[in-house]
């Protein structure tokens, strides 16, 4: 085995050291049954495990990748992380002379900087240069092993250093000091909300540009589209926040108010952390109507089809209490009919969300909110390929207006950045010079909108989320003619995208339509 995982560098499998000996079949054939169900829970997940030179499994590196900090996240963030570690590890090997990265230094990284993005003589293998974008994905991913190694006593330091935050907001440890100062953000845009309805009607729901129905192409799962995406631009939601919810995450409709709350659980936050989010009635109300159409159908055609029956290790969910809160909890038994457990709701893991049922009148039905038109529970990264075809639909009408998921949390964060200046500077009442004292001294506004995007730092949503209003005075784009104050959210929008010129919106000629 060691003879065929040897390699003259660093190798990584994807595999899971924890699967015990022997089939799950063999194991319930045998009476096993606790070891049974431990076997099929475990052999599903599968982790990077990096393999020396010498070939055999670094241990510290397995322990991070199954149990650390590395398997909190997300897959595509495993999978993009485990590549530039890998690739890191590569080099302290061959560049540093078998250097162990436990013994790497803050000289080391320099030099990795340096060989990554600004070397252009050297021409080695698996390596090319890359620009500030990637390299910030590398220090995030050699950042988050050195952390992680740190915390458990493993090395004494990093090699990546932080560098506190100065001024309004600047606690805690702050920026990576080997941070590229080269980010490019000009592929990101941001919409208006005119700007999203008209792309949404033409991407989800067979409109043509000119405003009018085609009556054309059947897209089934329009309703479940539609209401994913009004949930993104109208909660700030991360791809992952949204797709990884079940239907006891969702807020009631039972109450009045235009503006409803939930919980997002931690277990699908970034860096775990859960929180309260906002949501309109009008957009969950669409949600509603697709659980009690378009998902009512999939769920029969699933059941028809016996689909649920082929689900290994399935979670049937007996009993929720202290619903829509951080301290809910479920209480669910498995599939070969074992003794109930309980755990609490926001800790419960993405694989085993995508796993729990509820037994209905009708037979088994999923608790995972978006399905397939199979009903079968619909993948986190293949809305990516839902947003792509609307985009293509888009170009079809002569429209180049390409969205992502990620851009709706954008244009959230710019819409609620105009709401919440126009509400606190413009119906205060106070003149104009108060105001501007005002705005100064009142600085909570961005950290009104780091809280409802889940941000850990006001500077993430200032240079990442707000850039088209950077360096825009407040006071001109909330004021207009004769001093008078811009009391639409919309026109305050078209504002920041004639002056920006980073924001979607409609022309005037078209916005009748």
């Amino acid at each position: 085995m060691v003879d065929q995982l040897r390699d003259f560098f660093w190798a990584m499998k994807w595999a899971n050291p924890r699967s015990g000996s022997g089939t799950v079949a063999e194991l319930w054939t045998q009476g096993e049954f606790d070891q049974a169900r431990s076997a099929a829970r475990m052999g599903r997940t599968t982790y990077p495990i990096f393999i020396s030179p010498q070939g055999w499994p670094d241990p510290d590196l397995v322990e991070f990748a199954v149990s650390g900090d590395l398997a909190a996240k997300a897959r595509s963030t495993q999978t993009t992380y485990a590549h530039e570690i890998w690739a890191w590890l590569d080099f302290l090997y061959e560049k540093k002379h078998g250097l162990d990265w436990r013994d790497a230094t803050v000289e080391d990284l320099r030099d990795y900087e340096y060989w990554r993005c600004r070397d252009t003589k050297s021409e080695d293998r698996r390596k090319r240069l890359v620009g500030g974008d990637t390299w910030q994905k590398i220090l995030a991913a050699i950042a988050c092993l050195y952390d992680w190694a740190v915390h458990r006593k493993i090395v004494a330091t990093s090699p990546a250093v932080y560098r506190a935050l100065t001024g309004r907001g600047g606690s805690g440890r702050g920026r990576l000091e080997q941070r590229p100062t080269d980010v490019q953000r000009s592929d990101v845009r941001w919409l208006t909300r005119r700007a999203y309805e008209r792309w949404r009607r033409i991407g989800f729901e067979d409109y043509n540009a000119a405003g009018l129905r085609r009556g054309i192409e059947r897209i089934r799962t329009t309703s479940r589209n539609v209401a994913f995406a009004d949930f993104a631009y109208g909660t700030g939601l991360r791809r992952r926040e949204i797709g990884g919810l079940l239907t006891i995450d969702l807020p009631r409709l039972d109450e009045d108010a235009s503006m409803l709350s939930g919980w997002l659980a931690a277990a699908l936050g970034k860096g775990r952390r859960g929180r309260v989010f906002y949501i309109d009635r009008r957009h969950l109300t669409r949600v509603y109507a697709y659980i009690r159409d378009q998902r009512r159908l999939s769920i029969k055609r699933a059941e028809h089809h016996g689909r649920y029956d082929e689900i290994p290790d399935k979670m049937i969910v007996t009993n929720v209490r202290r619903l829509g809160g951080r301290n809910a909890t479920v209480t669910y038994t498995d599939e070969f009919g074992g003794a109930p457990q309980r755990n609490v709701l926001n800790a419960v893991p993405l694989d085993q969300r995508m796993r729990m049922f509820q037994q209905t009148e009708d037979g088994l039905e999923p608790l995972w909110l978006w399905l397939r038109e199979n009903g079968l529970p619909q993948p986190i990264e293949r809305w990516n390929s839902v947003f792509a075809e609307a985009n293509k639909r888009m170009v079809r009408e002569g429209l180049k207006q390409h969205v992502t998921p990620h851009m709706l949390r954008h244009s959230y964060a710019l819409h609620m950045l105009c709401q919440a200046q126009n509400a606190y500077l413009l119906r205060s009442g106070m003149a104009p010079d108060e105001r501007r004292q005002y705005q100064a001294l009142f600085g909570n506004v961005w950290e009104l909108v780091r809280d409802l995007l889940g941000h850990a730092s006001v500077e993430t949503t200032k240079d990442w989320y707000l850039e088209p209003v950077r360096g825009l005075h407040w006071q001109t784009l909330l004021m207009a003619q004769d001093d008078s104050p811009v009391a639409d959210t919309d026109t305050i929008l078209s504002l920041v995208s004639k002056h920006s010129g980073l924001v979607y919106d409609v022309p005037k000629d078209l916005r009748g339509n």
